[in-house]
């Protein structure tokens, strides 16, 4: 037995499809049965069997599932030991990202990854920033987040680093988005329907929700919150059918507005504005691996944010304040003198 044709029908086993496994390792299919069938061939037994939603393992495709799963995982464990004492990086390193955040920094650190510390296997999981935030607080199974807003704030189990200050733009469908022109004033929102991305929980202090609803009133209107998803595609999906506007990040929802199927506006007087942190518990102990893939990810922050016309802009540095740098009171960041809601 060799470890490639191990490795190949683990990944049979575990995906259920000959389909999905050729298609993730890069091999035809016909080349995948073979290899599959000199392991038969070699043990003298049937080890895996079709059925109509895919395969499934044998008694025997099982024993050896268990086994072939052991050996590969040691001889991980073996190379990254290997890897550690050279002093390069290596090893799982499992991270959160919100939606517009993954699709600005999620291929780039692939990349840089791939390039710079090839022992490094990301696991890079999308979510809400508040059950990104609640699974860092809760298990040691994800190192650390990039999430947005203030939903870490009140934990005094994480430590939070700001990296940037990321814009919300008003979106919606080209036939909705007619009698709008850019940039739309906050005023016009009370207009307007608005799909909103959330978990639904009328407990939480804070958020994008209870922010837009306490600047609304400052200004004297009200908002429509007609839905809250807790998907960005569902959310887009319907601002696509034309059921009301939504307030997103532009990285979220960028591909559909180069495909011509969205549009978005700038929202000024005040400006919608979120705070980008890269968050961790303080009980997770942290491997060399994971210090890299922190590291290369605030370089990616600074990158973005030095883009005259990237969504980033840079957080103001601590110990004064020049004109023109951010400065954070009572939960609203003022940039030169105009408000832009914190959240």
């Amino acid at each position: 037995m060799e470890n490639r044709q191990l490795w190949y029908f683990t990944r049979i086993v575990e995906l259920g499809s000959f389909t999905k496994a050729a298609a993730e390792l890069r091999i035809a299919q016909p080349s995948l049965g073979q290899q599959v069938r000199n392991l038969e061939d070699e043990l003298g037994t049937v080890l895996l069997v079709r059925h109509s939603r895919g395969v499934k393992p044998t008694e025997a495709g099982a024993v050896l599932f268990q086994h072939a799963s052991r050996i590969l995982d040691d001889m991980r464990q073996a190379k990254e030991a290997v890897l550690a004492l050279s002093n390069r990086p290596a090893g799982n390193v499992t991270l959160g990202m919100t939606p517009g955040i993954s699709d600005l920094f999620a291929a780039k650190l692939v990349d840089s990854c791939n390039r710079d510390c090839p022992a490094i296997r990301l696991n890079i999981e999308q979510d809400l920033s508040v059950r990104l935030v609640r699974k860092i607080s809760s298990d040691d199974t994800l190192a650390f987040a990039l999430v947005s807003g203030m939903e870490c704030g009140a934990s005094q189990t994480l430590i939070a680093k700001p990296l940037a200050i990321e814009r919300l733009y008003l979106v919606g469908s080209p036939r909705l988005s007619i009698e709008l022109s850019d940039p739309v004033r906050f005023s016009r929102l009370g207009s307007l329907k608005l799909i909103m991305l959330g978990i639904g929980d009328q407990h939480r202090p804070r958020g994008l929700n209870h922010e837009l609803r306490a600047e609304a009133g400052r200004q004297g209107i009200s908002l429509d919150f007609a839905h809250e998803m807790q998907s960005v595609t569902a959310v887009q999906d319907l601002i696509e059918s034309d059921m009301g506007f939504g307030i997103l990040p532009f990285g979220a929802v960028r591909r559909r507005i180069e495909e011509g199927s969205l549009k978005a506006f700038r929202i000024v007087e005040p400006e919608v504005c979120r705070e980008i942190r890269l968050v961790r518990s303080r009980r997770h102990r942290l491997s060399a691996a994971h210090h890299a893939v922190m590291e290369k990810l605030l370089h990616l922050a600074t990158e973005e944010t030095s883009k005259r016309r990237g969504s980033l802009s840079p957080i103001a540095r601590p110990g004064g304040y020049r004109s023109g740098d951010l400065r954070v009171r009572r939960g609203i960041i003022e940039i030169s003198g105009r408000h832009a809601i914190g959240v």
